[in-house]
């Protein structure tokens, strides 16, 4: 019975022992605070190309272990994109201060980094973040870089070409063409609109065509103020403008209608 105990005493002790090696030498991994990558910006993150935002991932470790965190970026065609992410000098800092501090850095790593893309693309962004012994976990967004909007321009020379050529007269049907670009091929949308010498609105006068024409016909002699505001579909728009003087009827046309008149026998 004596030595049922003895041996019992052993067994206890050991399995004590056992689970305490085991327990101390057990590592957590390391976990997230907040379960989203954060940024000054909303989800889903959209920004536009030259644009730099700041990402940022929160994570903590139980066993208080100093953890690395690295980041890394795939465009559309999953091939992997470093130069997204980059070193930006604070403006609070002088030029010694900032050397120091990226010294021995890398801008995809740490618990806050800054992307910026030079193409329109739609980007994977994944963080890693590590202990010492070798427990990983893993978070992912998506960023969509757009192209930056060129907007529409009107030739600076000739933004408006007038078919016939001056003089117009009146009850002359005068046919107009907007001369408009558009360095990104989006659709273009035309306005005309028209005033007289006494600024008042003209708007009448024009039937508008499709797409950059128009047609102007005035009853009344004068100074009419032509524009067209030309606009694309993100917000890109131009405006440029023509003076047409409306003359009465054409003196060519009095000699005629004179030389016309039989002679008095």
């Amino acid at each position: 019975m004596v030595r049922v105990q003895y041996y019992y005493s052993i067994f206890l002790l050991c399995s004590i022992l056992s689970l305490l090696t085991v327990g101390c030498g057990q590592n957590d991994p390391p976990e997230f605070e907040d379960v989203n990558i954060l940024s000054e910006l909303d989800q889903p993150f959209e920004i536009f190309v030259g644009q730099t935002i700041e990402l940022e991932v929160k994570a903590k470790d139980p066993d208080q272990d100093e953890l690395t965190i690295e980041w890394t970026a795939r465009n559309s065609k999953y091939e992997e994109v470093a130069t997204v992410f980059k070193t930006v000098v604070k403006k609070d800092k002088d030029e010694k201060e900032q050397k120091a501090d990226d010294a021995g850095t890398e801008p995809n790593k740490g618990p806050r980094v800054h992307f910026s893309a030079e193409k329109a693309d739609i980007y994977a962004v994944s963080v890693t973040v590590g202990d010492d012994s070798g427990n990983q976990i893993h978070n992912s967004t998506f960023i969509k870089v757009k192209a930056v909007n060129k907007p529409p321009a009107l030739d600076g020379t000739s933004p408006i070409t007038m078919s016939p050529a001056m003089p117009h007269y009146v009850d002359q049907e005068i046919f107009l063409v907007a001369q408009a670009t558009d360095s990104d091929n989006d659709t273009l949308i035309f306005e005309w609109a028209a005033k007289d010498q006494e600024n008042s609105d003209a708007g009448g006068l024009i039937e508008e065509g499709s797409g950059a024409s128009a047609k102007f016909k005035a009853d009344t002699p004068g100074s009419y103020l032509i524009s067209v505001l030309v606009k694309d579909n993100r917000g890109g728009q131009d405006r440029e403008a023509v003076v047409i003087v409306i003359n009465a009827v054409a003196a060519a046309e009095e000699n005629e209608n004179a030389d016309s008149v039989p002679p008095k026998p």
